[in-house]
């Protein structure tokens, strides 16, 4: 190649250099633009990142509360229609589930003494509170309204229809009743808070029958069993004096599951409530609720 065509060349190839140099720095200063934007648009974004948890615990919120809307609903129309079956001349028992709901929270504490239960633990305490003294009376009425922290829903529904039975017969004796405790009350579910109630119990059974035994709540399980099984060995024909020596092994035995921890639970009335085990053995119980996984 000529010189004339060398020197042509190289300003050719410089010339694109240049241009290629130009176009560089053009797409740098648009990276650096599109850069500073995205600093702006970060900067404009960070309230409202920082809005966004707020906004989710309230969709949150509305969601809770469109279904408890839901459920009360759905309780109030159960209410209307067990009422509508009481105007009709067909009572019924609430189901605990609904007893226990908090829009019935007042109604539990001061609901009225059913006349004719059909509960062993109520038609027992209806026989139980006309022959207790007066102020062991009110000493029970106030340990009914205490809450316990190992007590399940029916056997709380079971503490307020008997205090309501307390507290009537009570008044009928011009009594003064001991102040109810505010529906709000808070119960202590602390791990001390149940061993202290486990004792309380173990200690209340093995002091044998009293007014406070019969009148706990948490007990009645227990009591109903010792009551039917003791009923069953007498119909199966057994000895007094053998039923009675079973009984005090049976009452030994629901004292050390109660000390682990372990209550009868409440049965319906149709089961059957006999040991499971040979007459002479050791008694099994048919179910029973531990108070908390971590109580032994």
């Amino acid at each position: 190649m000529s010189e004339q065509g060398t020197q042509l060349a190289l300003a050719a190839i410089l010339d694109a250099i240049t241009l290629l140099r130009g176009e560089v720095s053009v797409i740098s200063d648009r990276q650096e633009a599109i850069l500073a934007r995205l600093d702006h648009i970060d900067a404009g974004l960070a309230p409202v990142t920082d809005v966004l948890p707020g906004l989710e615990m309230v969709l949150a919120r509305q969601g809770e509360d469109r279904a408890f809307q839901t459920e009360m609903f759905q309780r109030t129309a159960e209410l209307a229609a067990l009422a509508h079956a009481a105007a009709s001349g067909r009572p019924c028992v609430l189901p605990d589930d609904v007893a226990d709901h908090p829009v019935l929270e007042r109604f539990a504490y001061l609901q009225p003494a059913e006349r004719a239960p059909s509960d062993p633990a109520l038609v027992r305490w209806r026989q139980e509170v006309k022959r207790a003294p007066t102020d062991e009376l009110a000493e029970v009425l106030k340990a009914q309204y205490v809450p316990s922290p190992t007590e399940p829903v029916d056997v709380r529904v079971l503490r307020f229809r008997l205090a309501a039975i307390t507290r009537d017969e009570l008044k009928a004796r011009g009594a003064t009743l001991p102040a109810t405790r505010a529906p709000s009350t808070l119960r202590d579910t602390s791990a001390l808070s149940k061993q202290a109630r486990i004792a309380d119990m173990a200690a209340l059974w093995r002091a044998g029958d009293s007014i406070a035994l019969q009148g706990d709540a948490e007990l009645a399980g227990a009591i109903d069993y010792m009551a039917h099984t003791r009923a069953r060995l007498l119909t199966e024909g057994n000895a007094p004096e053998l039923v009675d020596d079973l009984m005090v092994q049976l009452h030994e035995k629901i004292g050390e599951e109660l000390s682990r921890g372990q209550v009868v639970m409440r049965q319906p009335a149709t089961v059957s409530h006999a040991p499971k085990r040979a007459i002479g053995g050791d008694f099994e119980l048919d179910e029973v609720r531990e108070t908390d996984p971590d109580i032994r």
